[in-house]
């Protein structure tokens, strides 16, 4: 429970970043990866989205967002978007295993 909360206070400055600079992709990208650990999966894949659309080369963001989608049963978009992930990392052996 000690962890969720300091997911909570994490979501809450992620929060404030994101109203501040609307557009900072890493803002998005911190704020999704919360959201992720809160199994707030349409708002991590909105984040993911928002970092891939800024950022088109970065697979970290590509990975994310399919894991998201996975999770919420999305699985022929999640595999869409691994697929894009490995594209542009092929070496990324998570990216390789959830994909599988």
């Amino acid at each position: 429970m000690r962890e969720l909360g300091r997911a909570e206070e994490a979501l809450e400055s992620c929060e404030q970043a994101v109203r501040f600079a609307p557009a900072d992709a890493t803002a998005r990208y911190e704020r999704g990866l919360i959201f992720f650990l809160l199994h707030r999966y349409s708002n991590a894949v909105a984040d993911f989205a928002a970092t891939t659309r800024a950022c088109p080369d970065d697979a970290n963001a590509f990975f994310n967002c399919a894991r998201a989608l996975q999770e919420l049963g999305h699985l022929e978009e999640a595999l869409a978007v691994y697929d894009r992930a490995a594209a542009l990392d092929p070496a990324n052996a998570g990216i390789q295993h959830n994909r599988a």
